[in-house]
């Protein structure tokens, strides 16, 4: 994702994560969100404000958590774009295991 000195994580990264089945976390305007699977499901929730935003799909539809996570739109942004943009807090987007994506 974004440790500091290097380089900034995109979208297409991310999809490859979500097809190998790890969560991602990162900061977008100073809000924490996190795409997390539970109870054989894919969710997307505002961290900061403990908010459940969406429940995306079963864990197996791996290629449709792809589809609505790129498509879904935090404070008028698609998700893609915000990664794409690189509009998210560098060194903030982490794996399930906390550990920098990059």
């Amino acid at each position: 994702c974004g440790e500091k000195g290097k380089m900034m994580y995109r979208f297409a990264e991310s999809a490859e994560h979500l097809r190998h089945g790890r969560e991602i976390e990162f900061v977008y305007n100073k809000r924490s969100y996190s795409i997390t699977n539970h109870s054989g499901y894919w969710h997307l929730c505002d961290d900061t404000a403990h908010v459940l935003l969406q429940t995306l799909c079963r864990f197996e539809e791996k290629e449709l958590l792809v589809e609505k996570t790129a498509a879904f739109c935090l404070e008028g942004k698609r998700i893609a774009d915000i990664f794409n943009e690189q509009l998210y807090e560098p060194g903030s987007c982490t794996s399930c295991s906390d550990t920098a994506l990059y």
